[in-house]
Formats: C-alpha cells, structure tokens, sequence
C-alpha cells in the first residue's frame, strides 16, 4: 500500500524535524519540509501532496493561513493547522480556509496520528459527497439536453421515412436515407447512455443472465480493428492477454452496458500504450461476485489523474476526448450492485478491477425478440397535432396525412384549446413541454370535453410521468421521440381497435 506523502510547512526547524521523526515512525512519508507560505504553495502546485501540516505564524510574507487560502482556492489537498499560542482572532481567521484540523504545539505522537487520520476520512467523505453532488447536477442537465436531442432526431426521423416512403424506386437514395435512419436510432441510444449514466438506478428488471467471459471476448473483438489492424499498420504490437480468465458463473446484468464497459477500459488502454503494449484479463469468482481485472502496461497516471478518473467530463484527451467514457463505466458498475476500483503509478501500467454480483437468486428475465410490426389499416380520422416545434409538426402531417387521416397542426396549447372547443377530433397528439400553456394544461381540458378525442401524448422527456396516472390528467398512450412511423401508427391502431 502505498504511504501518504504529506508536507510539512514549519520555520521552526527543530520543531519541523520532530514531526518528520514522529511521521517517519508513523509509517507517513514526509514529502519536504519548508519554512514559508510561498514554498508550501509552490510545493503543493508541483508535488501534489496527500496532506499538509501547516503552521500558522509563519516567519515569512504570507503566514500560515494565507497559504492555506489560496492551496484551497487551487489545489483539492487538505491543510491540518499546527499552532502553539494562536490567539481567538487569529484561530477566527483561520476558519475561512475550512481546515481538517488543528495540532497544538507541544504534542504527543498518538495527538498527531489521530489527527492525521480524522482529516483523511474528512477529505474522503467530501470527496464523495462532490461526486454525489456532480452525478446529481449532471442529472439533470442530461434530463434537458435529451429533450432538446430528442427533438432534433424526431425532425430527422421523420423527415428520412418520409423521404423514403416517397422513393420506392431509387434504391441509393433509400440506402442513405436507412444510414440517416440508423444514426437517428444511434442517436437515441447515446441518450439512453448519457441517463443511464447520470441515474445509476439499482433496478435489475430488465437483467438477464450472461457469461462475463463471453462479454469480454465480445469486447476483444470488436476493438480488433484497433489494437491488432491499425496498430500493426503503423508498425505497433498489441498483445492482449486472456490466460488469466477462469471459469466463472453467470451473472445478471445488462450484457450490451457491461460489454461497453469493457470497450471502454480497452480504448482507455490503448490510449496509454502509444507504442504498444500488453492488455491482460483475469476473472475469478467467489461465493457472491465475479471479479474481473484489466491491468495496460501504459503510461500510468499520478495521483490527481487517478481521483479525476470517473469524474464527468474528466479527459486527458482533449480534443479527442468527452470525459465520459470512464464516467459512463462507473456508473454501469454501481447500477449492476458492484464496485471498481484503479491501481495505478506514473511508469507502472494501470489495473482496472471490477467486482460484479452473480445474484444468483433472482429470477430470470426472459428476452423475447419483438416481431417486426406490420401496419394494419384502421379507419380515416381527424387528428390534432400539438407541438410547438414546426418541423415536428410538418413531419407528423406529412406521415399522417399519407395514411389517409385528416390532419390539423398547432404550435401553442391556447390555439389548440380554442380550437377542440369548436371542433370534433378523433385523435389529438400532444407534445409535453410548450412555452405558455404545456401539455398538462391541454389535456385536462380533453378530459373535460363532452366528446373527448382520443389523446396521445408525445415527447422527448424519458423520465416516467407519474401525474398521468391522475384521472384529469389520463392520456391513451406515450410515444418518445424519436420514433418511428410504425410506432406511431401501432398505437393509433391498438386505441381505436377497442
């Protein structure tokens, strides 16, 4: 285990060499000892140390306290104060630097360790508690930017069907309209991830049971084209290592998220081995986890990139990089129930180690692959459509109007409840989130209607709308954009089939 460097800012050397001795006994590493702020500062900007034990009354421009304030401001290192005659007004001050802890001067050995050792588990839990908070902030930033997303890959969506469906016999037209489709569906599935990733939720209903080994294998060849192809083009060997792989028991999971998870640490070792280099899988088992470890033989990373690893956004990348890969794998883990963990040195490789939990006791689910869905006529209606974005509008009717219903399109919610107060629908199709009157508004007056139209709500939120549960508030179906002319369709039919 590797020991804590710590600093230690003191211009009493004699007193400055004690603690060195009784940190060394410790079993601390003692990173330097200076004697004024200005050093701590730029000791803490170059050697990064795990802690620093920082005396108040310094014999130098910037005392104690200042020192502490801009280590703060810059560096996430926690500072233990080291006073012997502080008065109440200085000890005041020195509150607004939010130290760790304090050690009066003279002190016992066992006084320095405890002290030590409160400020790591403080550091510790506020470390965890900020990453709590940035999972919970990146939530809902993510929730709005998959509206917006949604929205855009709804208008081309809809606009490559159409497209399509009106160029039966132009078959390389239809080809790359189908990539336009494709990458629209490609699209939404980056969605699914960026929310997967920002709610880690511990539900296993839609796990199935899966071998690990085989996830791996899946993930070795798909990356292929990388670590073999490219890199023997440009004169690099790549080994990849899977002697350590034993026989392990089946888990429950999502098999497509975990295999991510391995492409993804794949990619991360591959990054680090620019001249080649050995990738090595190992998995093993006990009575309630299968354990996997992925070890590069790469570059390494210190210790600030290490604590960033799973951050948001976090990249050594750039441009290249997102900064959510690792972030995305983090998250896959701790929604399966298990835990990773990173070894790591400057020099030394990187071991990536997963424990995942078998679950054996739970039942099953059973994946059954949808049939393809085939339209099926249904009557000529008169459809509203509600949505304040124009191009999902035209698209909508354009689709629509093709299966032979008669269409009308609004973009306000006030127009719309003007207009079903006039005149009779069969359907109306509804977006949730419109500036002024929103969705809710619209269809409590639907339900109110003597004759109430058909009501289908549509919309890029993918969070479970609970208040539609409310009988004011009741809709005949959900459609999340993007989706499909099918889609549609199917709905349409299973309500005016009842």
């Amino acid at each position: 285990m590797t020991k804590a460097k710590i600093l230690i800012v003191e211009d009493e050397l004699i007193t400055a060499k004690a603690i060195r001795s009784a940190l060394n006994s410790l079993g601390y590493d003692v990173l330097d000892i200076v004697t004024s702020g200005e050093e701590a500062i730029q000791k803490a900007s170059g050697s990064q140390p795990d802690l620093i034990l920082m005396d108040i009354k310094l014999d130098s421009e910037m005392d104690g306290i200042e020192a502490a304030r801009q280590i703060k401001d810059r560096f996430n290192i926690p500072v233990v104060y080291l006073t012997a005659h502080a008065d109440d007004a200085t000890l005041e001050r020195a509150k607004i630097t939010d130290p760790f802890g304090y050690i009066l001067k003279p002190f016992e050995d066992r006084e320095l360790h405890v002290a030590i050792e409160i400020a790591f588990y403080k550091h510790k839990m506020e470390d965890t508690l900020l990453h709590a908070e940035k999972l919970k902030s990146l939530g809902i930033i993510t929730a709005g930017i998959s509206h917006e997303f949604n929205n855009i890959l709804a208008v081309i969506m809809g606009t490559a069907e159409s497209l399509e469906e009106s160029f039966k016999d132009e078959q390389e037209l239809k080809n790359g309209l189908n990539t336009i489709i494709k990458a629209s569906d490609d699209g939404a599935e980056i969605v699914k991830r960026m929310l997967a990733f920002a709610k880690a939720g511990e539900c296993t209903s839609n796990y199935i049971l899966a071998d690990i080994n085989y996830l791996i294998g899946q993930a070795i060849d798909f990356t292929m084209p990388r670590w073999k192809n490219t890199a023997q083009s440009k004169g690099i060997c790549n080994d990849i290592d899977t002697n350590g792989m034993k026989e392990i028991p089946k888990a429950l999971c999502r098999p497509s998220e975990l295999t991510d998870v391995f492409i993804n640490i794949m990619n991360n070792a591959l990054d680090a081995m620019p001249d080649g280099g050995r990738i090595s899988f190992s998995t093993d088992r006990d009575e309630n986890t299968v354990s996997v470890s992925v070890s590069d033989t790469g570059k390494g990373m210190p210790e600030d990139v290490k604590k960033k690893i799973f951050d948001p956004f976090f990249t050594t990348r750039r441009p290249l990089g997102t900064g959510l890969g690792m972030s995305c794998v983090y998250s896959i883990i701790k929604s399966h129930g298990g835990k990773i963990e990173v070894e790591s040195e400057v020099g030394e490789g990187t071991t990536i180690n997963l424990n995942i939990p078998i679950l054996k006791d739970t039942v099953q689910k059973i994946v059954v692959s949808p049939e393809p869905y085939r339209k099926v006529a249904t009557r000529k209606l008169r459809i509203l459509i509600v949505d304040d974005n124009e191009d999902v509008c035209v698209i909508m009717n354009g689709l629509l109007t093709r299966d032979g219903h008669t269409v009308r399109t609004l973009n306000n919610g006030i127009e719309a409840i003007e207009l079903t107060r006039i005149e009779d629908f069969d359907l109306v199709l509804c977006d949730l989130a419109m500036p002024g009157l929103t969705g809710y508004d619209v269809i409590k007056v639907l339900n109110k209607l003597d004759r109430r139209p058909k009501v289908g709500l549509i919309t890029g939120w993918n969070e479970k709308l609970k208040v539609f549960d409310e009988e004011d508030t009741k809709v005949d179906f959900f459609l999340k954009k993007p989706f499909k002319h099918a889609e549609l369709t199917k709905h349409i039919n299973e309500v005016f089939a009842k």
